[in-house]
């Protein structure tokens, strides 16, 4: 799984032995990021289907209480036409 950077080692092994891994954007770290990007896709799409409605639910209703607030409406007058 892990390429050999030519003395018998892993690039975490050499790491820790204090010797050198590929140079960075190498074929090896190209390929990594790439299965962690297919990886990660569906998780953080599953989150944002789940929680944006909400979020931006939450942000319209804080920037029309702020909006009220600044024209000198509450919004709590139940009377009150707006």
């Amino acid at each position: 799984m892990a390429a050999l950077n030519g003395a018998g080692t892993t690039p975490v092994t050499a790491l820790s032995m204090g010797g050198t891994t590929p140079p960075a954007g190498g074929p090896t770290q190209q390929a990594l990021e790439q299965i962690i990007e297919q990886l990660l896709e569906p998780v953080l799409r599953h989150w944002v289907e789940a929680n944006l409605p909400r979020m931006v639910e939450m942000a319209i209703h804080a920037e029309v209480v702020r909006a009220l607030e600044r024209a000198g409406l509450s919004g709590r007058d139940p009377d009150h036409k707006v």
